[in-house]
């Protein structure tokens, strides 16, 4: 997973990924409002990582199957869908640690 900065320049590594097994690719990437936060999905963990730092954290939900994850621009919701014999949405609200 790398990032570039939109004004040009080179990619920056933020976390190898190739530790996911070829069934269960990565889903999605999605943005954190702060600005220096990624999340995505490994297994079913969802992930968190700080873009500068590349201090990944673990959050304390296991979610199988999760496929997409929004944040509101206030970065105090986040929308969960994921696929399980259909499809689930989830809002969760104050779960993310600070």
């Amino acid at each position: 997973l790398m990032v570039m900065p939109a004004a040009g320049g080179e990619p920056r590594e933020i976390v190898r990924l190739n530790r996911l097994r070829p069934s269960n690719p990565l889903q999605f990437v999605a943005w954190h409002p702060d600005g220096e936060h990624l999340f995505y999905a490994d297994g079913d963990q969802l992930k968190k990582i700080h873009v500068t730092t590349g201090q990944e954290q673990t959050i304390n939900a296991t979610m199988s199957h999760l496929i997409h994850v929004a944040m509101h621009p206030d970065g105090t919701q986040m929308a969960l869908t994921m696929e399980q014999g259909g499809h689930e949405l989830w809002v969760m609200e104050n779960f993310l640690p600070e």
